[in-house]
């Protein structure tokens, strides 16, 4: 509320005012960041810029085979990289070189620096299933499998000028930490899918049972390396439609799911290794219930349907910072409890004239 009140809606970062970010990160300020409260952070107030780069490659091949009217194979092999930086001119860390004016900053030389949150994920995996028709019954069965190695680091690179640096950088003169994350994800499924009175009813029922391994190893810094595992056996799954007439249909469905650790900055390995080691037994992997009932309708002009449902989150995950997000310190990760949300939603399409539709949703939720 201080800095708004100061220095208005319209206040940005400096850029392309490379000077005035220079001038800033000496102490330097404008009467209007200089007025801020200290507690607040005048330097905070704004930073030269911040950006994030994203480069994905990805590859793959898919099989679809008919053994015979009955049973139907198909199975993609895949493959995806991905290399991120997020970059951010900070004004606490200098940029090595010629010496630089005492200020708040740390180093000598140019008193702003950028610096980066940078991963690198290589992931290959294979997803394979059996569909197997026999009367009203249609049985598909499945298997994932998901190799993915990948690291996660925060380092400083000099900033030489204002120049825009939308490239991905190299040659950090400093780390603050590195991990590598050796993830192993399988996953079987099978349902059945049953089609009864003339079509008009259809269910499905069925289950996945996921697991997922994480190793980790630190190689700089003060985070965490050890394995962690979520998995569960089964997770069932149950959904039915009946069709009431040529327009409307009623459904309903029932699920479990899991969410499993994550690596990198939001997941166990960014404690330190007491904190991950003391939290380790009683951790558990996040799960959600949800059950939907609702109504569809579907006629020439207009669409409609409105649903009741409910969500049962348990043992919610959450980081819990130890410091202002921009400082590179460990956090704490726990189980935080459970979390219900139950709501009623609609929504409808009008279409009076080829290529115009008239739409409307309206959502009641309580948590």
């Amino acid at each position: 509320i201080d800095m708004q009140q100061k220095l208005g809606w319209g206040w940005d970062n400096y850029f392309p005012n490379w000077n005035r970010a220079v001038d800033a990160a000496r102490g330097v300020l404008t009467a209007n960041v200089a007025a801020i409260n200290p507690a607040t952070g005048p330097l905070d107030a704004a930073y030269y810029q911040g950006s994030g780069l994203r480069k994905d490659t990805l590859a793959g091949t898919s099989l679809d085979m008919s053994v015979n009217d009955n049973v139907r194979v198909k199975a993609t092999l895949y493959s995806h990289q991905n290399d991120g930086q997020g970059h951010w001119y900070t004004p606490y860390v200098a940029s090595p070189g010629v010496a630089a004016p005492a200020g708040v900053y740390s180093g000598l030389g140019l008193p702003i620096s950028i610096r980066t949150t940078e991963y690198g994920i290589k992931r290959t995996g294979v997803v394979s299933e059996l569909t197997w028709i026999s009367g009203i019954n249609t049985v598909n069965a499945g298997l994932w499998y998901e190799k993915s190695d990948s690291t996660l680091a925060r380092n400083y690179y000099a900033a030489t000028s204002g120049a825009d640096a939308n490239v991905f950088l190299v040659n950090p003169f400093r780390t603050d930490f590195m991990q590598t994350f050796a993830t192993t994800t399988t996953q079987f499924h099978i349902q059945d899918s049953l089609t009864l009175m003339d079509g008009r009813l259809k269910a499905n029922m069925g289950f996945k049972s996921p697991k997922v391994q994480i190793n980790a190893v630190n190689i700089i810094g003060t985070r965490s390396g050890g394995a962690i595992t979520a998995q569960k056996s089964f997770l069932p799954q149950l959904g039915v439609n009946y069709m009431l007439n040529e327009t409307g249909e009623m459904f309903a469905s029932a699920s479990q799911n899991m969410r499993a650790y994550q690596p990198g900055v939001n997941g166990p390995f960014s404690q330190t290794p007491a904190a991950f080691a003391a939290g380790l037994p009683t951790l558990k992997p996040e799960t959600s219930t949800n059950y939907e009932i609702g109504y569809r309708y579907k006629g020439d002009a207009v669409q409609a349907s409105v649903a009741a449902y409910m969500t049962d989150f348990r043992d919610r995950q959450l980081q819990i910072a130890l410091a202002q997000g921009i400082v590179s310190v460990p956090g704490t990760f726990a189980n935080v409890g459970k979390v219900q949300s139950k709501g009623v939603e609609a929504a409808v399409a009008w279409t009076p004239v080829k290529d115009w539709t008239w739409r409307r949703a309206v959502t009641s939720r309580k948590t």
